[in-house]
């Protein structure tokens, strides 16, 4: 299956692609999305610019729910329509009330670790 081209005109596409050392534009129409992994800032920075959400990493030392609302005012200040970015969370701890917490800030989704077979 052939995802991405090098051959259209997405200026972000070909930005991310270029950066990355990847193919550059999606040929699916749509395509999907481009979810953008990693720390803030830099990763926040990169998934404003290029992506369609950011995913950091949770339980590590930075709370993402610290930095929702600064990714989302980074996103303002872009240019970008912050409800156009997905928030996500890998590695949400698998505890009730920090994932109502999750949904309740406007989450978009998590993933979970499960674990390892008995």
């Amino acid at each position: 299956m052939t995802i991405f081209s090098a051959s259209s005109d997405s200026d972000r596409c070909k930005a991310f692609a270029s950066s990355m050392g990847a193919p550059r534009d999606p040929v699916q129409k749509p395509h999907p999305p481009l979810i953008v992994g990693g720390a803030f800032p830099h990763a926040a920075t990169r998934a404003i610019a290029y992506g369609d959400g950011w995913i950091p990493i949770g339980g590590r030392a930075l709370d993402p729910l610290e930095v929702l609302a600064q990714f989302r005012q980074m996103a303002k200040d872009a240019g970008r329509n912050p409800a156009s970015l997905s928030f996500n969370v890998f590695g949400a701890p698998r505890d009730l009330e920090m994932l109502k917490r999750y949904r309740d800030a406007g989450v978009d989704r998590v993933v979970l670790m499960l674990p390892p077979k008995p």
